[in-house]
């Protein structure tokens, strides 16, 4: 008796090559104990290796994976498929990688642009001239006493004490002290030396017409007259209401601040219009104006045992 195989069992095995035309597609393959269908080869670039489903029958060896397609960027392989499904069923062979696409040819290294010419070097500027070094201050020395600072009128402890000749206290002869200079201002001409008692307001003595070369007085002045030999060309007048003279007159007032003071005139000759008072000429040289370039001055007071 001839038995017939059921129809189920023969629609399981009816496919068995499944082709994998397109892009990597992955090949199914229906189980049964034929052998799954070879995946169709992939074109463009590396297609995945196509996986099989692994069939349900016993023994069935699994489908063979597709090939990836040649060219196109290198692709990693494709997974592995899964394994087929069945006691003792072949692993499943891994798609081979596909091949590396052709590396892209290095781009024409850019010609490098010609070097910049450097500027041409700037002319170091000139060396600016020095400053004229500053004029040094017009000072007025005796060797007789120290100008002492804070000496002034109202301040008559912080002065030095005059020489006893200069004054007419205490036994005092009244003779000019020796003076001397430095600093003299640029165009300076002439000369005037002034002795003022600057606690009472008053002028003793005036000199003028000293020569612009000279830089000192010889002290002992010629007091008899209006025009002594030294300096030469110079006149002079005083405060002296009892004889008359013309010469230095000294500082009486016991305790009293007396400044000699000396004026640097841009003029040669100084001629005031009352050269017989004292005041007069000294209101007169202040009056000089711009033609004084600069003065000098050198304080003292009159103190015991000078005084009487």
């Amino acid at each position: 008796m001839i038995f017939l195989a059921p129809l189920s069992f023969v629609a399981a095995c009816g496919s068995g090559a499944g082709s994998g035309a397109g892009t990597g597609g992955a090949t199914t393959s229906s189980g049964g104990n034929g052998a799954v269908g070879t995946g169709g080869a992939t074109t463009g670039s590396g297609g995945n290796v196509g996986t099989s489903t692994g069939g349900a029958s016993s023994g069935g060896s699994s489908g063979s994976g597709g090939v990836s397609g040649t060219g196109g960027s290198a692709t990693t392989g494709g997974s592995s498929g899964t394994a087929g499904g069945g006691a003792g069923g072949s692993p499943r062979t891994g798609g081979a990688n596909g091949s590396g696409g052709a590396t892209g040819s290095g781009g024409v290294t850019g010609t490098g642009g010609t070097a910049r010419t450097g500027g041409a070097s700037g002319t170091g500027g000139m060396t600016g001239a020095g400053g004229s070094a500053g004029a040094s201050a017009f000072t007025l020395t005796s060797t007789g006493w120290m100008n002492m600072a804070g000496c002034a009128s109202n301040m008559a402890a912080s002065c030095a004490t005059l020489p006893k000749e200069l004054t007419r206290t205490g036994g005092g002869v009244g003779v000019s002290p020796d003076l001397s200079w430095t600093g003299v201002p640029a165009g300076t001409k002439s000369f005037a030396v002034v002795l003022q008692d600057i606690s009472g307001n008053s002028t003793h003595w005036v000199l003028w017409n000293i020569p612009g070369s000279a830089t000192a007085l010889a002290a002992h002045v010629d007091g008899s007259t209006a025009m002594p030999a030294v300096p030469a060309g110079s006149q002079q007048c005083s405060k002296d209401p009892a004889s008359g003279a013309e010469g230095y007159y000294g500082p009486g007032a016991c305790g009293n601040v007396y400044e000699f003071t000396l004026y640097a005139l841009s003029v040669p000759t100084f001629s005031p219009t009352m050269a017989t008072v004292e005041t007069q000429v000294r209101t007169q040289l202040l009056a000089l104006g711009s033609s004084i370039l600069g003065t000098a001055s050198l304080r003292g007071r009159t103190f015991a045992p000078n005084c009487p």
